[in-house]
């Protein structure tokens, strides 16, 4: 930030303006701050500029806050699309597994074609536990406790995890052998481990 910062400078030498600007230094620790430099140019009986008094003031703690709050509304802006994508295509679905059941119970027990519709209804209803996921991130399910297995929730999410975190990281699981069913809100628990997986991501 040097230029911009030099620049401010010069302008309030040059046309009496007081320095009024913000820039990142480095201290002798080798930490980056940001700092927010207030001062005036004093002149001498001559006019000419003599000397320069203003206060600097470490702003790093405000700039962070800052930093996180915009990243808080992009989260949430993220968030609400989700849930509207999601409601909407949840509406969808429903149509489509409604009229393939339909479609289903014209068929006869042998017909070939039945095989396939009950492929296109396991799809519809992958899509739309992904939809429950999708929803669960914009935290507008309703909570509904139940039994849950752990272990078949994260093995269900693992390639949505896998997306979410990038090809850059391997994600491995490893579970637990006779874990006992929790009663919880499967949208939350989902939740919990996208916030878990996203943050240890960051981490790294």
């Amino acid at each position: 930030d040097r230029g911009p910062t030099e620049e401010a400078m010069a302008a309030a030498v040059q046309k009496g303006v007081d320095f009024d600007t913000e820039f990142r230094v480095v201290w002798s620790d080798g930490s980056l701050h940001w700092n927010a430099g207030r001062a005036r140019v004093l002149r001498d009986a001559q006019g000419r500029p003599a000397r320069v008094l203003g206060v600097g003031t470490d702003v790093s703690e405000r700039k962070l806050l800052e930093a996180q709050f915009r990243q808080a509304q992009k989260m949430e802006a993220v968030g609400q699309l989700a849930g509207g994508v999601a409601h909407d295509f949840n509406n969808l679905l429903t149509a489509i597994l409604g009229y393939s059941n339909f479609v289903i119970d014209t068929l006869e027990p042998e017909d070939p074609r039945r095989a396939d519709m009950d492929e296109v209804v396991k799809a519809g209803h992958r899509a739309a536990a992904l939809t429950k996921q999708l929803l669960a991130f914009s935290r507008k399910q309703v909570l509904k406790p139940t039994a849950v297995d752990i272990n078949g929730l994260i093995t269900g999410m693992h390639q949505l995890l896998s997306r979410l975190i990038g090809e850059h990281v391997d994600l491995v699981t490893v579970l637990a052998p006779d874990l006992a069913a929790v009663r919880a809100d499967r949208g939350q628990l989902e939740q919990v481990l996208m916030n878990l997986v996203v943050n240890a991501r960051d981490a790294m």
